[in-house]
Order: C-alpha cells, then structure tokens, then sequence
C-alpha cells in the first residue's frame, strides 16, 4: 500500500480547495479557467500549486527564451516535469539573495523575449494568450532566471557543469519531495 506524504489538515484542505477547477460562467454556460495539475513541495512547508497555465508558459518560454544553463535545456522533459524541477529548486534558491538577478538583468531578458516576435501586436497576442501583462513576464523571469543560476552554481560546486550531472542531480531531490496530481473532477 502506498504511503501518503504527510501534510497537516490545513494543507489537505488546500489540495482539496485546489483540486477543484476554477470555473467562470460565460454565454450561459461553464468555462474552465485554470486548474491545479501539481501540488509539489515539502510537507513541513507550504506547498508550491502548480497549474495548467503554469504550464503552458513553461512551455512557450521554453521555445521563446531557452535556458542559457545548458544542462536545463539539454534535458529532455516535459512541461510537466520542467514545472516540478522548477518548483522544488525555486523553494531551495528562493530566498538566497546570491541567486537573485537585478530588475536590469530581467527587464532586459523580458525585453528580449518580446523583441523576438515580428511585431508589437504579435508580441501583445502571444502575452495575452499566455495570460500575461509586462509585471507578470517580469516576475516569470526573474524566477526562472533564480533557478538558472541556483542550478549553475549547484552543477558548479559539484564540479558536474557537462549536461549529463544535471539529471542525476535533479533525480535525487525530486527523490525527497512530494508531487501530488489532483485529479480533474469532472461532475
């Protein structure tokens, strides 16, 4: 029998909560709007929610805005996994000011993203398809960027800098945290 992770009342009655799609009444019927796919994080902690727009800008950044820590980009992995590695090394880096990049460093990376596409109103499109306004790419960046750099300087210590270091590496905290997969209710 499969042992459930431990995590306090208020925390299963969080997961509950967010198990539940988030519905919005259009044109006389239901509309998902987002829902929960991933609840990762340590059970003394608060859990990080991930959901399916989470996922969905992992996966358009990723075609947008390659990682430049080539053991990132090298693995191959689903959204869905990007998402989890991302969530588990966001809550080890995420207070260290020493992974933290400046408001410079971002703005240019966000600009840069936006510059990629052939024109403004491309640009205004791809953002609100995502779910997206310039504070909100901004801040996705500045995360992504505190991950980048917390693996770099991990894989660095470890002297395991060539693409292959970062999956073991990545396995074995994955290893130490709980993933959980609310389910999607459909009634």
């Amino acid at each position: 029998m499969a042992m459930l992770p431990r995590f306090s009342l208020r925390t299963y009655a969080l997961l509950l909560t967010l198990a539940l799609p988030a519905l919005s009444w259009a044109d006389g019927g239901m509309v998902l709007l987002d829902r929960a796919v991933l609840v990762v994080g340590d059970p003394a902690g608060i859990p990080q929610v991930i959901t399916a727009s989470d996922i969905r800008l992992i996966e358009a950044l990723a075609v947008r805005d390659p990682s430049p820590v080539l053991a990132i980009r090298a693995r191959e992995a689903t959204p869905q996994e990007m998402a989890i590695d991302r969530a588990i090394l966001l809550q080890a880096a995420g207070e260290v000011r020493i992974y933290h990049p400046d408001d410079a460093e971002v703005r240019e990376r966000a600009d840069a993203i936006l510059a990629g596409f052939s024109d403004p109103d491309a640009a205004a499109l791809w953002m609100t398809e995502l779910g997206l306004d310039e504070d909100r790419l901004r801040a996705t960046m500045f995360t992504r960027m505190l991950v980048e750099r917390y693996v770099a300087r991990a894989l660095a210590r470890q002297q395991t800098i060539e693409v292959g270091g970062y999956v073991p590496w990545i396995t074995e905290i994955r290893s130490r945290t709980p993933v959980i997969r609310p389910e999607l209710r459909t009634d």
